[in-house]
């Protein structure tokens, strides 16, 4: 890995692209069609994204086969989570080279394929939609919502706290 203040020599000598612009799909869409025909035929373009479909994103833009999500979880430096995000183009070849790049980060990949939310947040946004409302209702709050996790779930945080929710 080599860090570059030159952008189109980085790019022309670049293996694998991780562009890291805010979730915006219009944002990240010009980045790869502006990126894309300047690199080698051999890079691999990853988006940065938690949400922004891959198969949408890879309709846009040339070269579809050589896109690929990966989900870093924040804070970056801590989380050791990586969501690797396949699209229906998405060469098995993108996916291994991927997967290669997550290790060397020190990172653990999981390779999802591309659906609403991947998996993670799938699966905990209807989590966090229940804790809410269960929270509105009086049901319990946010200590119990904790030790639900915790002592039921053998978790560290709570619904909240994996949210980032500040309900106190």
């Amino acid at each position: 890995m080599q860090f570059a203040t030159q952008a189109n020599r980085a790019i022309k000598q670049a293996d694998l692209i991780i562009e890291a612009a805010t979730e915006n799909f219009e944002i990240k869409k010009k980045i790869f069609n502006d990126v894309m025909p300047i690199a080698p035929s051999h890079c691999v373009f990853a988006t940065n994204t938690s949400s922004i479909s891959i198969d949408r994103l890879a309709r846009q833009i040339p070269n579809p086969e050589r896109l690929i999500g990966m989900h870093f979880f924040n804070p970056v430096p801590v989380m050791q989570l990586v969501e690797i995000i396949k699209g229906e183009k998405t060469t098995s070849e993108v996916t291994k080279k991927t997967e290669e790049l997550t290790l060397k980060l020190n990172k653990t990949g999981v390779v999802v394929n591309d659906a609403p939310g991947f998996i993670s947040n799938r699966i905990l946004m209807p989590m966090v939609n229940e804790a809410v409302e269960a929270l509105s209702q009086g049901v319990a709050g946010v200590e119990g919502d904790r030790c639900n996790h915790a002592i039921g779930y053998g978790a560290s945080d709570g619904t909240f706290e994996i949210s980032r929710l500040d309900w106190t």
